[in-house]
């Protein structure tokens, strides 16, 4: 039964909080040396690589949420207010807010707003970036996250992404 230790098969997919770190720290290196925000050209291997340091920022630097990133929508305060039932990027001039309202326990804890420079300046900083790149090359688009025929990302797809992330 369960004794509270990990199985030498849970010990080998484990990886270490200072690993995750460390990586974040080398994609956000790359990301800021290359300059990968200014560029005019979008082509998928930079896309990819912004979009991990992105989904790295955003489940090391906030309190832990499951996959609910994948159905993040980006919205002003005045498409917000016709808009409900969505979980929610608001971007507002005082700081991006998270709303949470499409989640397992909803029903229990109901509606929750993250306001994002409390837990982090400088993923603040990453948000607005993203959000006006996102903007710019990908007009039509609302979702945060993108897969790889830059579509909205999957809940599904989200969780293949972060294992890919770590596979060593």
């Amino acid at each position: 039964q369960r004794s509270g230790e990990m199985t030498e098969k849970e010990k080998q997919k484990f990886v270490p909080w200072k690993q995750i770190i460390k990586l974040r720290r080398l994609l956000g290196r790359e990301v800021n040396l290359s300059r990968l925000y200014q560029r005019e050209n979008v082509t998928k291997k930079d896309f990819q690589k912004l979009q991990r340091y992105l989904v790295l920022m955003l489940m090391t630097e906030l309190p832990p949420v499951r996959n609910e990133y994948a159905d993040v929508t980006i919205m002003t305060d005045k498409e917000q207010k016709e808009s409900t039932g969505k979980n929610v990027l608001l971007t507002s001039r005082g700081g991006y807010k998270f709303i949470w309202v499409k989640y397992k326990t909803a029903g229990t804890y109901g509606k929750i707003v993250i306001f994002v420079p409390k837990y982090s300046k400088s993923l603040q900083r990453l948000l607005v970036k993203h959000v006006k790149y996102l903007r710019k090359h990908f007009p039509g688009n609302k979702a945060l996250l993108l897969n790889q025929n830059f579509g909205p990302l999957t809940r599904n797809a989200l969780t293949k992404y972060l294992q890919r992330l770590f596979k060593t």
